[in-house]
């Protein structure tokens, strides 16, 4: 029974994500307009020094439920990974911008009672994970990952 709960909270907050406006900084797209997307979820933003300076550019959206949404940029500013983890999903369709569809296909064929959810897919690979006040992810695009950075690195 517990993990029916579960599996209904991950599709419950995915079906919230789906339902909330599309903004334009996500995966694949550009950095460059994360602080109006913070103000439009209601969420504080900032840079944050990255491992390998010159390699990336990351950005943090801090949720008002606590949850932190780690957007990585390539020094052409286009984001190829977005790392989430906290109490309630972030909005999803506007993480992940055009690579949505595919979580969204895999989420109508998951089946109820699974908390994990790995979709690796040419061109984007996604992991959700949680349970209610527990969820996590990443999402990357692997052929916009600069090539001197491993995915594994990133937090």
């Amino acid at each position: 029974m517990h993990f029916h709960r579960a599996g209904l909270a991950i599709v419950l907050g995915w079906a919230a994500a789906m339902s909330s406006p599309l903004a334009h900084a996500a995966l694949g797209g550009t950095i460059d307009t994360i602080q109006s997307d913070a103000v439009r979820m209601k969420a504080q933003a900032r840079m944050i020094p990255s491992a390998a300076p010159a390699a990336y550019i990351v950005q943090e959206i801090r949720l008002a439920s606590g949850t932190v949404v780690h957007e990585y940029a390539n020094s052409a500013g286009t984001v190829f990974a977005v790392i989430w983890r906290g109490p309630q999903m972030p909005n999803l369709r506007q993480a992940l911008g055009s690579y949505a569809s595919v979580l969204a296909d895999a989420e109508a064929a998951h089946h109820f009672g699974h908390t994990h959810l790995i979709v690796d897919r040419p061109g984007v690979h996604i992991e959700s994970n949680g349970h209610m006040r527990a969820f996590s992810g990443i999402a990357f695009a692997p052929a916009l990952v600069p090539a001197n950075i491993s995915v594994a690195q990133l937090q």
